[in-house]
């Protein structure tokens, strides 16, 4: 192998920093440039070309991907969306099935070899869907989250969407759905870039801190307040939960509007609010049964149908509008 040979195959290395699209088009006119700015016998690309090609890369990588403004009847929000849920499903529940393994062992040794199974068994289903999906598959997606659905619809988290379960079985139910009618997750790799999918999955592990803290002993001691925060329920946790919540809820949306483009980035924000907002309120609340001065019915089954209603009646008068025109799907991705 010559020079020319070992410097050419370092360059081509150095251009895996650049997403594939990219070195598909413009790969052989930057190894073309760059050889020919090589010093006679240069076998090693120069520390300068090296730190050129990699901010380079991470540029454009990291940079928001132009986005072509097909979003017709949510199409690509909801294409999204069958991604982005399964994703923030799967981070806390891997989370609250190995802290439910950790505390096994630290307290009764092995978990049986049933429950393990089962565990195990069940977030191989979570992580299944999803990859059916990029794989064409949609509808066949569609059938490993119909059994979450009934499972947690039939010990009570689905028909009154009061805790915890009633939130997961809403995102597993809207996550079908998705599968189903939306473009398919292909669409939704070619419309999120890096820092979106960052931003997802930062907002799955930062759902796993509330799923740890309900989890610990010393939140629940009481706060050394008088009866102004009995509204609230009076203890170490609500307090912490509230806060965490909050910020949880104002990272993801500033994160999920500054990483997607609009209207998805804003409408996928109205569709996590129909399961966000009764997990939210259950956790910031310490599940209590009442919340303030309303009862479970009132502060989360009705607001909640609400605003599952107002999401639906966007889509359906989203698709009406643009049932006429229906664009081709195209995209343009970065170094377009």
């Amino acid at each position: 192998m010559n020079g020319t040979e070992a410097l050419e195959r370092r360059y081509r290395r150095l251009l895996a920093w650049y997403p594939a699209e990219h070195r598909r088009i413009h790969g052989e006119e930057m190894i073309g440039v760059l050889l020919a700015a090589a010093s006679g016998g240069q076998r090693r690309p120069r520390v300068a070309d090296t730190l050129d090609l990699i901010r380079g890369g991470l540029r454009i990588r990291l940079t928001p991907r132009r986005y072509d403004g097909l979003d017709a009847g949510w199409r690509d929000t909801l294409a999204v969306a069958s991604i982005a849920i399964p994703t923030m499903i799967a981070i806390p529940y891997a989370v609250i099935f190995g802290w439910t393994i950790y505390n096994r062992l630290s307290v009764a040794g092995p978990p049986p070899a049933a429950v393990l199974a089962v565990l195990t068994g069940f977030l191989l289903l979570i992580a299944l869907a999803p990859v059916l999906a990029l794989l064409g598959l949609r509808r066949t997606a569609m059938l490993p989250y119909v059994l979450p659905v009934l499972f947690l619809g039939y010990f009570g988290g689905g028909p009154l969407v009061s805790g915890e379960d009633g939130a997961f079985f809403l995102a597993f139910l809207i996550a079908a759905v998705t599968f189903v009618v939306s473009p398919g997750a292909p669409r939704a790799v070619k419309i999120m870039s890096a820092s979106a999918w960052a931003a997802v999955c930062g907002i799955g592990l930062a759902l796993c801190v509330p799923e740890v803290l309900v989890r610990l002993a010393p939140l629940q001691r009481p706060i050394p307040f008088d009866g102004s925060f009995i509204w609230f329920g009076a203890n170490r946790e609500t307090l912490v939960m509230i806060t965490t919540m909050a910020l949880i809820a104002v990272g993801g949306a500033i994160g999920l509007l500054r990483t997607l483009p609009s209207p998805v980035g804003r409408r996928l924000l109205a569709l996590l609010a129909v399961p966000a907002y009764p997990g939210f309120l259950t956790l910031a609340t310490g599940g209590s049964g009442t919340f303030g001065p309303f009862g479970v019915v009132e502060a989360v089954y009705v607001p909640t149908v609400v605003l599952a209603c107002l999401a639906a009646a966007l889509i359906l008068q989203s698709r009406r509008s643009d049932l006429p025109r229906r664009p081709p799907d195209s995209y343009t991705g970065p170094g377009r």
